[in-house]
């Protein structure tokens, strides 16, 4: 079994100190039973180099191996000239020297899309060159392997990921974890060839920009054929775990 921590929209510039020091604790207690932490998008506010700085700290930190993949707060909003010739710059200087962008062994495959236009101020979408790059990766990987997609846009709900459906028709994964919707969720797609894909969408774990729900953040539980997600909601004491029922997961190979 492996034991995947989900995060997203951190928000760095607008973070809640005491969401971020509940992680920091939450990862003090559990830390040994995680294997892998997957964080996807919205690191920063608005891609200020001090906000970058925080992230990485936070990253130094962490104490964990982390997938990481930028969000559209991640690139510049106001500086158009940065924005339309090196707009994730400061997210490469910052953040790719201490996480990885993808991870690979005997039981989960990981790969961490880009799926943020610079152009557009909250859609995304995925080029045909990074999906080709996500194919190549997977290729490579343990066949017996879960396969797992980060994406900060998700691919169903409010503001989807614009070609959400050519990465599931591409990359074929076994589980899609996104966030930007600031508000968590799981739910079991069935494709059109009749496979199935696990969409997770992560709340906004340490950002105080919320929308009707309080910080959050998942745990997977993730065995061949078997996932179990465990949501984590944040109260005065720290993190505590939610029960939902229906959040065991049967997941069919393809």
């Amino acid at each position: 079994m492996k034991r995947i921590l989900h995060l997203a929209d951190l928000h760095f510039g607008r973070a809640h100190p005491h969401a971020v020091e509940s992680i920091y604790q939450f990862l003090s207690d559990q830390g040994k039973e995680i294997d892998l932490a997957v964080i996807t998008g919205d690191w920063t506010q608005r891609a200020r180099v001090e906000e970058f700085e925080a992230a990485r700290e936070f990253v130094e930190k962490f104490g964990k191996k982390v997938v990481s993949l930028p969000g559209n707060h991640d690139v510049p909003l106001y500086n158009l000239w940065q924005r339309w010739l090196t707009p994730l710059e400061r997210y490469r200087q910052h953040l790719e020297p201490v996480t990885q962008s993808a991870h690979h062994d005997p039981e989960v495959a990981v790969f961490g899309l880009h799926t943020v236009n610079p152009w557009v101020v909250a859609d995304g979408r995925v080029s045909s060159a990074e999906i080709s790059r996500a194919q190549n990766f997977f290729s490579t990987a343990a066949p017996e392997a879960v396969r797992i997609v980060g994406t900060h846009h998700p691919i169903f709900g409010k503001q989807p990921l614009e070609n959400g459906t050519k990465v599931l028709e591409t990359l074929r994964p076994h589980v899609v974890l996104s966030g930007h919707a600031h508000r968590e969720g799981a739910e079991l797609i069935v494709n059109p060839d009749g496979s199935q894909t696990l969409h997770v969408v992560s709340g906004s774990s340490a950002s105080n920009r919320l929308r009707g729900e309080e910080n959050s953040f998942h745990l997977l539980e993730v065995e061949r054929g078997r996932i179990a997600v465990k949501t984590f909601f944040l109260k005065d004491t720290g993190f505590a775990y939610l029960e939902k029922k229906g959040r065991v997961f049967a997941i069919a190979s393809h």
